[in-house]
């Protein structure tokens, strides 16, 4: 039965690779945001900013790819609406955790709090779940991991 409904999945040869890719750069901005908190010094502060600026741009443009593809795409890999979800989802992501950053730099926030430091690892840990979510998702085959 497995073998009959893995025909009519289409193998996805665009979207999967782009997904993978903006996961990862998740997980490196989310660890990035760790080191961000973690850090005492100001010019480590500004470093980790400037590489979570420069990740999230990364990731603007895997989400732009996917939305471009996506609009020349007539079989997608699962439904057109869902795959705009998931893109934008992931760009989310991104955005949030550099507009926190941000914040946190703007208005010179004390990171040394342990709750700030727990929740920014925490954040890293889903990042590093979703990844292994959207690796799955190609072919469907492990539906535990993808819930």
């Amino acid at each position: 039965m497995n073998q009959i409904f893995s025909l009519f999945i289409p193998k996805d040869k665009t979207f999967q690779p782009l997904f993978e890719e903006g996961a990862e750069n998740l997980i490196k901005i989310s660890q990035t945001l760790v080191s961000f908190i973690r850090s005492t010094e100001q010019i480590h502060k500004a470093k980790y900013l400037k590489e979570i600026k420069a990740l999230e741009l990364a990731g603007d443009s895997a989400t732009d790819t996917i939305y471009d593809e996506l609009n020349k795409s007539f079989i997608v890999p699962f439904d057109k609406q869902d795959v705009h979800a998931l893109a934008t989802t992931i760009d989310d992501i991104a955005d949030d955790i550099l507009a926190t950053t941000q914040n946190m730099e703007l208005y010179q926030l004390d990171t040394s709090n342990p709750a700030m430091l727990k929740l920014a690892e925490i954040i890293a840990k889903m990042c590093s779940q979703l990844c292994v979510a959207i690796k799955e998702i190609k072919d469907f085959k492990n539906k535990q991991l993808i819930i």
